[in-house]
């Protein structure tokens, strides 16, 4: 199927990794295979960057991903996960994460409660549990009424 005959502009196409569910070898070999037959102009890698709905979704280190992109040349393939550390971002306050680990140590909080509790746009908050699930500081567990956020047991 060449999808390029049927459309009359580009063809980007983005691949979403998963660690366990999509980065082995069969899994990749799959892919490039289906995007061979596809022919996209662009084929953007991605990976999680932020508190996932499911608490076993994690995202794919930066090396693994470059190996990916490796396997699937010379097809035009490009990363657009965002791997600069969160602390090194200007705008990262240590106070908020501080204030956001108090806040989970008394009781599992959503998003949406650090939002409410702490003034601050859920986008924002997500930057800082992003932050903290990526360093194993806090998991996350699934009730009703969302996904809740709570220390690692080992912290």
């Amino acid at each position: 199927i060449n999808l390029k005959k049927k459309f009359k502009g580009e063809i980007w196409l983005e691949v979403f990794f998963v660690p366990g569910l999509n980065d082995n070898e069969k899994e990749i070999m799959l892919i490039k295979s289906e995007l061979e037959k596809i022919q996209p102009n662009k084929i953007q890698l991605n990976t999680l960057d932020r508190p996932g709905t499911a608490p076993w979704v994690k995202p794919l280190p930066k090396e693994k991903l470059e190996e990916i992109r490796n396997k699937l040349l010379p097809l035009p393939v490009e990363i657009i996960a965002k791997f600069k550390s969160r602390k090194k971002i200007k705008s990262f306050d240590e106070d908020i994460q501080k204030q956001i680990l108090e806040a989970i140590k008394r009781r599992p909080l959503t998003d949406e409660d650090l939002s409410n509790m702490l003034s601050m746009h859920i986008n924002e908050v997500n930057k800082y549990l992003s932050e903290l699930l990526k360093n194993n500081i806090i998991t996350t567990s699934r009730s009703q009424r969302g996904i809740f956020f709570k220390l690692n047991d080992n912290n």
